[in-house]
């Protein structure tokens, strides 16, 4: 009878390392393709500054345009 309730003990414990183990998984994979997403959103807001830094993307700002809207 102690053989019997030690494997039931290692089955619940099983049991519940394969639960966290998949809730882990899934946390992972989550953080991955939040992580990816991420990633493309610096890469695009890198080629913009790129490329408004090279004058190629809307118009060149000066002072003038800038001014507060009382002046």
């Amino acid at each position: 009878m102690t053989n019997d309730i030690h494997i039931i003990e290692l089955k619940e414990r099983l049991a519940f390392q394969e639960r966290a183990f998949e809730q882990l998984n899934r946390v992972v994979a989550d953080q991955q393709l939040e992580l990816d997403g991420l990633r493309r959103e610096v890469k695009e807001l890198r080629a913009l500054k790129v490329a408004q830094d090279d004058g190629s993307v809307g118009e060149q700002r000066t002072l003038a345009d800038d001014k507060p809207p009382h002046y």
